[in-house]
């Protein structure tokens, strides 16, 4: 299984569904209150126009919460795998990596990680390229 290809995940009720209708709720409300402000009903369309920024806030907030503990984790479990594989600490490598990298570092296999960090600091390889050199992939399954 190519499991680069299934790495990024598309939600089909946010992507689909969701957020399209809040969006196209606020653009309706911003029409609306373009078009009727002018016959005096400005006051009732603005509250609507105020309801969908909130649903569009609380849309994307509900997408953003997440990352943020995702990336703590992230970081976490790669300091440990590090720790575990080479004795050790992480952290220096850390400020030389972005999160995009770590993210990318934390899919290659025990075997491949120490070999695909070193690389990576040495090419400034990107999380793409990170990526398609891994040829054991460790899936989120086999974390727990």
């Amino acid at each position: 299984m190519n499991f680069y290809r299934k790495y990024f995940r598309f939600q089909p009720l946010y992507h689909l569904l969701v957020f399209p209708l809040a969006l196209t709720f606020f653009a309706v409300c911003v029409y609306m209150l373009v078009v009727y402000s002018y016959e005096g009903a400005g006051i009732e369309v603005a509250y609507f126009a105020l309801l969908s920024i909130l649903i569009l806030l609380i849309g994307l907030q509900s997408r953003r919460l997440p990352f943020h503990n995702q990336r703590r984790i992230m970081m976490l479990e790669m300091r440990l795998r590090y720790l575990e594989l080479s004795g050790k600490n992480f952290r220096k490598l850390e400020q030389q990596l972005n999160i995009h990298q770590i993210a990318a570092l934390r899919l290659a296999s025990d075997e491949e990680l120490l070999p695909l960090i070193e690389k990576t600091l040495a090419e400034k390889l990107t999380a793409k390229q990170i990526r398609q050199k891994i040829k054991t992939w460790r899936s989120d399954k086999h974390v727990i």
